[in-house]
């Protein structure tokens, strides 16, 4: 729904991508009745995808990230991101739990350091994140 949303509101372009072929059915489906024209619907792995994107070159403003829950796949994910996105991109990604920006010891772990919050928040079951890169320290 959030990349037909930015489709709507003038994004040039939305890929979105999806392994499970039923999903990627219903949103063609969808695609076509919307007429959203500037959508590309994929069936493919998005680890795979993110890493072709990044050594070609290709750059992003915006990524959400919806993956399944309790699998651990922000933590392989947000680090792709990070080749991803033009400066000042953001990511936006939902997971079954707050992420662990302070652990135990009160630091983030090694995959979410890069990241900020720009917000964060529970909707339901679904902790939503808006993050962005940290400024690099001089």
């Amino acid at each position: 729904a959030l990349g037909f949303e930015a489709a709507s509101r003038g994004a040039k372009s939305v890929l979105m991508l999806d392994s499970h072929t039923p999903v990627v059915r219903q949103l063609e489906v969808v695609k076509d009745k919307l007429k959203a024209d500037a959508v590309t619907v994929m069936r493919g792995d998005a680890f795979a995808t993110a890493q072709g994107m990044a050594q070609r070159g290709q750059r992003v403003d915006l990524i959400f990230l919806d993956p399944p829950y309790g699998q651990d796949f922000l933590s392989k994910a947000l680090p792709l991101c990070i080749g991803l996105l033009n400066e000042g991109g953001l990511v936006y990604a939902e997971a079954g739990a707050a992420l662990p920006f302070a652990g135990e010891d009160g630091e983030a772990p090694e995959w979410l350091a890069p990241w900020e919050a720009v917000r964060e928040d529970k909707a339901g079951i679904v902790f939503y994140h808006l993050l962005k890169l940290r400024e690099k320290s001089a």
